[in-house]
């Protein structure tokens, strides 16, 4: 390959390019059989396990899987609200912080109640994250003692 037919790219990359490509096609090829066989291996393991255990042997592995799916739910569902209480949290102790290492400048200029109410404005928010975090735990104890 010539430098006028190719002005982006040594010969090198194109070739380390090309060799990566093939080499995944290939590999792709030589187990495009494991791809296809998996769905029928699937169907027929669910033919023999209904076989061995009937009907309610798969209303149990449901109910299995939808605690999974619950907790999985859960787990990412309340990942926002709780990161929302870490930063209210910090937020509240940074206004601490500072009011108790300016204390001298704040006792002068008078400024206790404005921090007071700083403070406490974001501890009632997080105060109300935190009950309806706890309200959401209180319905996914249930659910999940339905399940069980």
């Amino acid at each position: 390959m010539s430098a006028a037919t190719n002005k982006d790219f040594s010969e090198g990359e194109i070739n380390s390019i090309i060799m990566g490509d093939t080499n995944k096609v290939w590999d792709f090829v030589w187990q495009l059989p494991e791809f296809l066989e998996c769905p029928g291996v699937l169907i027929c393991a669910l033919y023999f396990i209904f076989q061995a255990i009937g009907w309610y042997g798969y209303i149990v592995v449901l109910m299995t899987l939808c605690q999974f799916a619950l907790s999985y739910y859960r787990e990412n569902a309340e990942k926002d609200s709780y990161k929302e209480i870490r930063d209210k949290t910090d937020k509240r102790m940074l206004h601490i912080n500072e009011s108790f290492q300016n204390i001298k400048g704040i006792k002068l200029y008078g400024w206790e109640n404005k921090f007071i109410d700083k403070i406490e404005g974001i501890y009632r928010e997080e105060v109300d994250i935190k009950e309806k975090v706890l309200i959401r735990e209180q319905i996914y104890e249930l659910l999940s003692g339905c399940l069980n």
